[in-house]
């Protein structure tokens, strides 16, 4: 990414290397969790939401990947908008696929987000700079018109790797405090 007249330019292989370097770092963190800990959730405070165990977040962003940013990236490099190929930015549509697939084994949730990362890192090759930064999808605007590129869309899959790979690293990290024996 660098910053033109002000605005954000998303760069194509750049967003690629840091599809992939975000997973492999994911991956790495999940190697740390010892498996006994994968599925169960931390404790939370009373009067707190319970949080996410590690497989929840891994099956959340693979049904998240492979449902939403990947068909959308897809259909962005074909020249569409997105929104044929789902129904909305919002993830509360498909909140109940990734409950589902949080109850299968680790090992198949993680081939299910790999290879939906996969096919993000070759949509995203296929886009010119100029395209990967032209606003085109409506579906995480939120609001009439509001539109976002190709490239905020990869983005948002490594901010969103972020946001739910903290979660497999503090169980690695803090995993003698969150799950005492």
């Amino acid at each position: 990414m660098h910053e033109e007249r002000g605005e954000l330019a998303f760069v194509p292989e750049d967003l690629a290397r840091m599809l992939e370097e975000s997973l492999t770092t994911l991956k790495w963190a999940l190697t740390t969790v010892p498996e006994r800990f994968q599925t169960m959730p931390p404790p939370h405070a009373p009067g707190q939401l319970p949080r996410w165990s590690v497989a929840l977040n891994l099956a959340h962003m693979a049904v998240y990947e492979d449902l939403l940013a990947g068909p959308v990236l897809a259909d962005m490099a074909a020249g569409g908008d997105g929104s044929g190929v789902a129904p909305s930015g919002d993830e509360d549509w498909f909140e109940g696929g990734a409950q589902a697939l949080s109850r299968e084994p680790v090992a198949a949730i993680m081939a299910r987000l790999d290879a939906a990362r996969r096919g993000q890192i070759e949509s995203v090759r296929r886009f010119s700079a100029a395209h990967f930064n032209t606003p085109t999808t409506p579906l995480w605007g939120g609001r009439e018109g509001l539109l976002f590129p190709a490239g905020w869309v990869a983005a948002k899959t490594v901010q969103h790797t972020w946001e739910h790979g903290h979660t497999v690293m503090q169980a690695a990290l803090f995993r003698d405090f969150l799950f005492p024996r």
